[in-house]
């Protein structure tokens, strides 16, 4: 809470909220497999760790597809070796 007006972790908390779910909708709207890795990027980046889950478990359904994508090539190790002890963990 602010000293000063006692308002401002109430008012953070709702635009955070308001923030999270405004990008949960448009993210889910536009995920495909050329670009699912990015939104799972994007979403945990912000915080939008629901969304996050989503874009993953989208990733790990449709791995074959999206084990062809440029995202997919980019990937460092870290992050293809998670993706793939995910998947096989499954």
């Amino acid at each position: 809470m602010d000293s000063k007006t006692g308002y401002s972790c109430i008012v953070y908390t709702y635009v955070d909220a308001i923030h999270n779910v405004g990008l949960m909708l448009l993210m889910q709207r536009i995920c495909c497999v050329g670009n699912c890795i990015g939104i799972a990027d994007f979403s945990y980046a912000h915080g939008c760790l629901d969304l996050y889950q989503q874009a993953r478990d989208f990733i790990y359904y449709n791995f074959a597809e999206v084990s062809k994508s440029d995202e997919f090539l980019q990937l460092s190790q870290s992050q293809l070796l998670q993706v793939v002890l995910h998947f096989y963990a499954t």
